[in-house]
């Protein structure tokens, strides 16, 4: 590998480490109602229904953020958002566990869900227009790779803490990490490892040309799924363990720590799995659904607790897979096209409001029809994946050129 090259890798690994560090923290945030629910529950603050609730406010707000602050990426400079971002959000979260009323959890997660969502894109778009294709893959996968990790770090901390001190110490970790973030994209862009992202356009024009990419309102559909999969299924994991598998409030825990490790190693499993699809994406991607839908089906029939945490874990795996296809290869390919942040938003704001209705509609129904039914309506979530593979075209990744503009060669 001669010099230049190296200086890139080396670059690329700057760039990645410190996008990727960045949200992983801001992942780990959003996952501690999540964990917490089992012992908010144990505790009788809050209902079923009322956490519930919370998790579809955050989730609303955090798709239109997403949809909002995705447009707004492609104008201003991620250190600036993420630095509010972080801001944001690690303030809401220390100061939640203090709060007594409703009407101020509502307020708390809406605050959160904003901050949050002024991440990814900008990151994703950083990362995209700023390396070669091939490392801006690897680095894509990594920061995909974050959404999984994150439940398993406060899975984790959750055997250690009770919910309050979850709260304040990842509140805490993530303001602290708005200032490191900060300094560390600053200095990036003052030593040239970071282009200048441009200062015109508009939200409005940005927002229609989003539209006329690539096979694009059949991937929101396939976000939406994909979504569903990794927020609303996952957030209920720790009640379904502990009510219909009759697991205890730590086992509840270590179970989604184990199915979120599962899930973190399916973005980097995915582009080997693609080389055995033959880049063939879309072939990859009906394969991972009607596989979750059939491990969703053997999970009904079968009420034995090992082998529905194997299931749980295979079925998560999967879906993690087809998610990655869309973040890791599909939304870097468009770098070319400027709209990388945007793009990213507008997947993010249709699957987070798939996934807001969905967490919804499972904690409506969940009286009536019980967990079989709930986990019948998760394997029909697959199937409606499933379906939306079947509008797509031009299935085949190209072998080359996916994922990013490439870099200038002179950085200074």
């Amino acid at each position: 590998m001669d010099n230049t090259r190296k200086q890139h890798l080396y670059d690329a690994a700057k760039i990645g480490v410190t996008c990727v560090f960045t949200y992983f923290v801001s992942y780990c945030l959003r996952n501690v109602l999540s964990v917490s629910s089992v012992d908010i529950l144990g505790e009788g603050r809050l209902t079923k229904e009322v956490i519930g609730f919370f998790s579809s406010v955050h989730l609303i707000v955090y798709a239109a953020g997403q949809l909002l602050n995705g447009l707004i990426g492609d104008i201003v400079k991620p250190k600036y958002m993420a630095a509010c971002g972080l801001l944001l959000s690690g303030a809401a979260s220390i100061v939640f566990p203090f709060l007594s009323s409703y009407a101020g959890g509502i307020a708390v997660f809406a605050v959160m869900g904003f901050g949050l969502s002024m991440l990814r894109g900008p990151f994703v778009k950083t990362i995209s227009e700023n390396m070669e294709a091939k490392y801006a893959r690897v680095c894509c996968v990594c920061l995909t790779s974050t959404s999984f990790c994150g439940p398993l770090v406060v899975g984790l901390a959750a055997i250690f803490c009770r919910w309050r001190t979850l709260f304040v110490i990842f509140g805490a970790l993530t303001v602290g990490m708005a200032a490191v973030s900060f300094c560390l994209l600053t200095l990036l862009e003052r030593r040239g490892k970071i282009r200048a992202l441009p200062g015109e356009g508009s939200v409005r024009t940005g927002f229609a040309a989003i539209f006329r990419l690539d096979h694009f309102p059949v991937y929101m559909l396939i976000a939406m799924i994909a979504e569903i999969s990794a927020s609303s299924i996952t957030f209920w994991i720790p009640a379904y363990t502990a009510e219909r598998l009759g697991l205890s409030e730590i086992a509840a825990s270590s179970v989604l720590s184990a199915v979120s490790l599962a899930a973190a190693a399916a973005p980097f499993v995915c582009l080997a799995m693609l080389k055995l699809f033959r880049e063939n994406r879309v072939r990859m991607m009906r394969t991972m659904f009607v596989s979750a839908a059939c491990l969703y089906v053997v999970m009904f029939l079968c009420g034995g607790s090992r082998v529905n945490i194997l299931l749980l874990m295979l079925a998560r795996f999967l879906i993690g897979c087809a998610s990655s296809l869309i973040w890791s290869v599909y939304v870097p390919g468009l770098a070319k096209s400027g709209k990388v942040s945007g793009a990213g938003g507008v997947l993010d704001f249709s699957g987070y409001l798939g996934a807001s209705a969905a967490n919804a509609l499972f904690s409506a129904v969940m009286p009536m029809v019980g967990w079989n039914g709930i986990v019948l309506m998760w394997c029909g979530c697959m199937l409606l994946g499933l379906g939306a593979t079947f509008f797509l075209r031009g299935n085949r990744t190209p072998q080359s050129g996916v994922g990013a503009a490439q870099r200038p060669a002179s950085r200074g």
